[in-house]
């Protein structure tokens, strides 16, 4: 009676020290998760204020352009640039009807030119940010993926810790054969190491 009253205490003793681990394990888990979303905001966030001063910087003109080569920041054609000399030439030889013309043709050129740019922009700015979004999404499945593999070693690792403490030495020298843990008795160790997967860890994703 009094074997089974130990033996009864010490299994007690040992769930509890092992959902310690357990909880820990996921402690940090969420600690990594929560930094792994803080650092993807912050990328969102850095990224479309890069594509928000590319906009700003196109509609004021600042962004680099030959001299002459651009209005409102847009990139004027080679048409749209010899019509604008060419409107220049037909003032300074007074023919203001056909500079008039000029100015009027070369005007809806530049509105049209402007337009097509600005959707373009539009489509690299959607492009980059899909981009963004799936490199993201493929971080939290790696993420995922690992701390499911690393609590599975943790489990295999509690079994054979429960074996080597319980079971009769002949059956367990027959069970431990089908359930060794991958790191054997030192997953305790890489437990308690966990900084959380590689995904989340050493990375430089400044774009």
């Amino acid at each position: 009676q009094q074997q089974t009253v130990d033996e009864r205490a010490r299994r007690q003793v040992f769930e509890q020290d092992w959902e310690e681990k357990f909880v820990t394990f996921r402690e940090k888990c969420r600690q990594v998760e929560d930094d792994l979303r803080v650092r993807h905001e912050e990328e969102l966030e850095t990224l479309q204020s890069r594509l928000a001063a590319k906009v700003a910087d196109a509609r004021t003109g600042t962004a680099a352009g030959g001299r002459g080569e651009r209005s409102g920041g847009y990139r004027k054609s080679a048409e749209l640039r010899g019509m604008r000399r060419m409107q220049k030439i037909l003032v300074r030889n007074k023919r203001f009807a056909e500079a008039l013309d000029m100015t009027k043709a070369a005007d809806a050129l530049e509105q049209e030119e402007a337009s097509r740019q600005r959707e373009e922009q539009k489509r690299r700015n959607v492009q980059v940010l899909e981009e963004l979004f799936q490199r993201q999404a493929v971080e939290r499945d790696v993420f995922a993926r690992e701390v499911a593999a690393e609590e599975d070693r943790l489990k295999e690792a509690k079994l054979c810790a429960y074996q080597a403490m319980f079971t009769a030495p002949a059956s367990r020298t027959k069970r431990s054969q089908g359930a060794q843990p991958r790191s054997g008795h030192g997953s305790g160790d890489r437990f308690a190491s966990y900084g959380g997967p590689r995904s989340v860890h050493g990375r430089d994703d400044a774009r």
